[in-house]
């Protein structure tokens, strides 16, 4: 039943209220909600200053590491037995789809930067692949196919990508080699805690991972690194290649998990 605000009046003047009581009162709770809107409004502000402070921080630090990365990545093109023109050769020999183009230019991932990223990879990782092709289909999470293979080596982006991906992706072709596979599978023996595999969302927080993904345990600068395949591919070459795409993860992998070197 809805009542009149004249009937609503009339009964709280019944109880012994005034009219102008009764309206003092809902002039204050008017008050009341507009400060308690106004405050709420504050602290979405305040936290997404916050935010945005983190967020420069974090840019700040990482600009001042860079420098560290960089000589670490000249290091590795200089001695490069692969020269510039050669990898340049390389990429611009590589396949990549018409419906590839077309999703890389929607996330803004030009063909000329990737193909320039490809080159920078073939001279950092000394010329180890033959034939890559960038493909899609259809998945939001970027993946390879034909691991183990030195042809049909294949690369499909998800709904982000960019060179640390790319570069990712690239390097789990590494593994055609038996060599490095025997050696990423050999490094992950060496540096396990114990024979147990935990699963990737207990070891990350991050539900996102599937619940049969698991990985070793051990002070890895990312848990990814420790992941098992059954068929003993893995991710030590794609983890420890990606941070090799820019400077400051460079800097940042040599300073947190400085086994890598070894």
């Amino acid at each position: 039943m809805h009542l009149k605000l004249s009937e609503l009046i009339a009964i709280n003047t019944a109880n012994g209220y005034s009219v102008e009581e009764i309206a003092k009162a809902a002039e204050e709770f008017k008050a009341a909600m507009i400060n308690k809107t106004a405050a709420l409004d504050l602290i979405k502000k305040l936290r997404g200053k916050k935010y945005e402070d983190q967020r420069k921080r974090i840019a700040e630090l990482k600009d001042s590491i860079a420098p560290i990365g960089q000589k670490i990545i000249d290091t590795l093109l200089n001695s490069s037995k692969v020269t510039k023109e050669q990898a340049d050769a390389w990429a611009n020999s590589q396949i990549i789809e018409k419906s590839a183009l077309t999703k890389l230019k929607k996330i803004w991932y030009r063909e000329e930067d990737v193909r320039r990223d490809m080159a920078e990879f073939y001279r950092i990782t000394g010329g180890k692949l033959r034939q890559v092709r960038i493909e899609t289909d259809g998945s939001r999470r970027a993946n390879a196919s034909g691991i183990g293979h030195f042809e049909d080596n294949v690369i499909r982006p998800g709904s982000s990508f960019n060179k640390t991906i790319l570069w990712h992706e690239m390097a789990h072709h590494l593994e055609a080699d038996p060599a490095a596979k025997a050696a990423s599978n050999g490094y992950l023996l060496k540096r396990r805690k114990s024979e147990k595999v935990y699963s990737l969302r207990s070891l990350t927080g991050n539900r996102g991972y599937r619940s049969n993904e698991g990985a070793y345990s051990d002070d890895f600068i990312n848990p990814y690194v420790g992941k098992v395949y059954r068929d003993k591919t893995t991710e030590v070459w794609s983890m420890g290649i990606q941070y090799l795409s820019n400077p400051s993860d460079a800097a940042m992998l040599v300073a947190k998990d400085p086994k890598w070197r070894r």
